[in-house]
């Protein structure tokens, strides 16, 4: 799976706007594919970005549910390094042309590099 960086980007603004003591238990997002969300959502929690609880299954291990509470310290940084829509823009497009397989930590990594 191709990691889609707008998605991750999409994903933890909603969790930034979420009220205090909210969960999230669904992002319904009609033009993603249900399994591209969660495994985004998965790959947010290893990396350790969200405050979450999910339910994996399978092999590999899929998630299937999840119970978001907020962003982590290292979840708000990196989305705050993520800037303003055109700034995000400029750097996802340095990004892509030097690092295609797109992961979220060395995107995060690169970013800090660009506002050093």
């Amino acid at each position: 799976m191709k990691h889609d960086i707008d998605l991750f980007r999409r994903i933890l603004q909603e969790i930034e706007a979420l009220p205090p003591k909210t969960q999230l238990t669904r992002f319904p997002y009609p033009e993603y594919d249900q399994s591209i969300v969660l495994a985004h959502i998965g790959i947010l929690e290893d990396e350790k970005l969200i405050d979450a609880k999910t339910y994996r299954n399978g092999v590999p291990k899929t998630v299937r549910k999840f119970w978001i509470t907020g962003l982590t310290w290292k979840g708000a940084d990196l989305l705050e390094k993520m800037g303003n829509d055109s700034f995000f823009k400029k750097a996802k497009d340095e990004f892509i042309k030097t690092s295609p397989s797109l992961l979220i930590s060395a995107f995060w990594e690169f970013l800090k590099t660009l506002l050093k």
